[in-house]
């Protein structure tokens, strides 16, 4: 019988990492690649490359099927509604027009893949995007505004930002001089963390002192963990809470406040009650505690 495993894309490029030519499927499927994250150019680029070589280890040609959204357009066609997607904020779209009366949604690119609006016949793309860069200048992602890129072609990426991320990884130790990848890199593969957290974990490790750092890691890859409300007097009272946890921590060490705040809620015996009580997302706390546990297995699989 068939199997079907379903996985997201940074799965699947971890599990390439491990098994490069796929060994132990014959079809890949890759669903909303028109969306072209970081983690989906990457995987075009590997599965390309494994078409180009042939693999002693596979009995049999890998079949690799893209899904994608794709457009017609028309002179003339039905009458619809119009979808025109532009950098702007979202717009309410979902109440239906009047009688005699064309809707006419100005909406983000989010319309492409994240919502269903009854009643569209026509679409007109600003061609430009707000898309998260990341400045290795600087060291930041910035929102940027930028021409929207056209699927299947892969954008080569920027020299500089592989001279970066080059000098991170010799930085870790994850790559030596030749550019080779060295024990320390193969181990931090394994690792869904950043390069940076990944090798703080692997020192933290060998050095026998793994639980102090793994709950910081895992705060430090979930979303900002802190509710900071619109109304000024919840406000006033969330800021409150969230400097009694930072007295609580010893000061304003950001590093030391998270730890408080995972090691608190674990503790607290009602942790999504603690979390609403301090005005903390209490799913990003959960993804947290998923994250440590995940961590906390390897490590105990490196040190074996």
């Amino acid at each position: 019988e068939t199997a079907i495993k379903y996985m997201t894309d940074g799965c699947l490029l971890k599990h390439i990492l491990g098994d490069p030519n796929l060994t132990k499927f014959s079809v890949i499927i890759l669903d909303e690649a028109h969306e072209r994250t970081l983690t989906t150019d990457i995987l075009f680029g590997l599965l390309k490359k494994l078409f180009q070589e042939k693999s002693p280890n596979r009995k049999e040609h890998l079949k690799v099927v893209v899904v994608k959204v794709t457009m017609d357009i028309h002179l003339n066609e039905m009458a619809g509604d119009i979808l025109v997607f532009l950098t702007d904020q979202q717009r309410r779209i979902f109440l239906p027009p009047p009688p005699g009366i064309r809707k006419c949604v100005i909406s983000t690119n989010i319309s492409a893949t994240s919502l269903t609006i009854d009643g569209i016949r026509y679409v007109v793309d600003g061609g430009f995007v707000k898309q998260l860069n990341h400045n290795p200048r600087l060291g930041l992602d910035i929102l940027e505004v930028v021409p929207i890129s056209k699927f299947p072609y892969l954008d080569p990426p920027n020299e500089r930002l592989i001279l970066e991320a080059l000098k991170q990884l010799y930085q870790c130790d994850a790559i030596d001089r030749c550019g080779h990848v060295t024990r320390m890199g193969l181990s931090m593969v394994e690792f869904p963390l950043p390069p940076h957290l990944t090798c703080a974990v692997i020192k933290a490790a060998s050095l026998d002192c793994e639980d102090l750092l793994l709950p910081i890691a895992a705060m430090l890859s979930v979303e900002n963990v802190f509710i900071r409300p619109v109304d000024p007097e919840y406000q006033k009272e969330a800021e409150q809470k969230h400097r009694e946890l930072a007295a609580k921590a010893g000061g304003f060490n950001d590093f030391a406040t998270l730890a408080v705040i995972f090691e608190q809620c674990k503790s607290s015996g009602a942790p999504a009650s603690w979390c609403q009580k301090h005005w903390i997302h209490w799913r990003c706390l959960f993804s947290a505690f998923r994250v440590e546990a995940q961590l906390r297995e390897l490590i105990r699989k490196l040190k074996q």
